[in-house]
């Protein structure tokens, strides 16, 4: 499957893009895909997005080995 992806920073953030995506594959079997959409044009909304990236990429981590294991 071909995923394409666009991200750009809006016109009121000028620092930085509050949003955040992510995509990976487990295992060829399974895609996980998700956007975190920053809540307002402060800083920790995009550390928020961030965080819920890395955090889905280390479960799907652990899955992709608990699939390996079996």
């Amino acid at each position: 499957m071909f995923i394409d992806t666009f991200y750009k920073r809006g016109k009121l953030h000028d620092q930085h893009n509050e949003d955040a995506l992510i995509h990976t594959r487990i295992y060829n079997c399974i895609t996980i895909a998700a956007v975190m959409d920053g809540c307002s044009s402060a800083h920790e909304s995009q550390f928020a997005s961030q965080l819920y990236v890395k955090v889905i990429r280390k479960v799907s981590r652990k899955l992709e080995m608990l699939v390996e294991n079996e």
